[in-house]
């Protein structure tokens, strides 16, 4: 019992991070106007902008396909990614703290301080975490079935997420209605 439990948090965590890191690389593509210019308002100038602003996406998807593919491997990756964020949020804290970094996109709004830092490094311990047990558990990496599903729900978020946006956005405002 106990270890059919093992395998089952084992498993969830594997899916977790092929979904939080597959999200925010489809987030950053979906409203890849929002990622632009948060990148271009925090980016320090000696940074490549172009490096950045494809670089990133680029791998969470290529981590998000390792930890689906190679478990161990990928969280690994994710842990060293994760830590990037959040090491790379405390540089920014001091001259681009409550700017948005347009993390995720249009699905989330996230700000640069020191939540973000700590969110991320978190995020890359719970990675190291699930690295060792998926190591120690043999866990495997999710099948096609699992993936499609974390597929389909990443893709629905994000149609509700533009429904709500383009719902906002449709609506009329109250100062710019003409009487007759």
């Amino acid at each position: 019992m106990i270890g059919s439990l093992k395998q089952l948090t084992g498993h969830g965590l594997v899916d977790a991070v092929v979904f939080l890191l597959g999200m925010s690389a489809l987030a950053k593509a979906d409203s890849w106007g929002l990622w632009s210019s948060a990148v271009h308002g925090w980016l320090p100038r000696w940074l490549p902008a172009r490096l950045v602003l494809f670089g990133l996406p680029f791998a969470e998807a290529s981590v998000a396909a390792t930890v689906a593919t190679h478990p161990v491997t990928g969280l690994v990756a994710a842990t060293v990614l994760m830590a990037g964020f959040g090491l790379g949020a405390l540089l920014l804290i001091p001259t681009q703290s409550g700017k948005d970094c347009g993390c995720f996109g249009a699905v989330a709004k996230s700000r640069i301080g020191p939540v973000l830092a700590i969110r991320n490094l978190l995020l890359a311990a719970v990675a190291w975490l699930a690295a060792q047990a998926a190591k120690r558990l043999a866990i495997r990496g999710p099948g096609v079935p699992e993936i499609l599903i974390l597929m389909v729900v990443g893709l629905l978020l994000v149609l509700l997420v533009e429904f709500r946006r383009t719902s906002v956005l449709a609506r009329p405002r109250m100062g710019h209605l003409e009487t007759s």
